[in-house]
């Protein structure tokens, strides 16, 4: 899993810069055991511990859907959307320049966006989600 620097603002309890996935890759004969979304509450949680935001989008439905259901994940505003426009470098597009061009998708796909919080204080039945997932030392 890579992260790259978030462009939003930060909360009110983040003390560095946020942060967003950038590319979850797994091997192809290990996909479907969950080790993409394991390794992601792993990241958000030692990105939390450090004082940042963490903010994860996709596309797949599977990993969408297991953050939905987390009490680790919050959605954001552009959860469950389906953006027809995407944004390309002008160099990809051949209009030249530095500028992005604006691009209409041919399909369309939800998009899941979220926000790592975390076991939020008081909340065992988070603390424990965390703890059977992702165990830090």
């Amino acid at each position: 899993m890579a992260t790259i620097p978030h462009s939003g603002k930060p909360t009110s309890e983040a003390t560095d810069r946020p942060q967003r996935a950038h590319r979850t890759v797994v091997l192809p004969e290990f996909q479907g055991f969950g080790v993409g979304a394991r390794l992601s509450d792993a990241v958000g949680e030692w990105l939390k511990r450090r004082g940042s935001d963490f903010y994860g989008q996709t596309v797949h439905p599977r990993f969408g859907a297991y953050r939905d259901a987390s009490p680790l994940w919050e959605p954001t505003a552009a959860n469950h959307t389906m953006p027809e426009l995407r944004w390309l470098p002008r160099r990809l597009t051949g209009a030249g320049g530095g500028q992005a061009v604006a691009v209409r998708r041919q399909h369309p796909r939800m998009v899941y966006a979220h926000r790592y919080v975390g076991a939020r204080p008081g909340d065992a039945a988070a603390a424990r989600h965390l703890h059977a997932r992702v165990q830090f030392e």
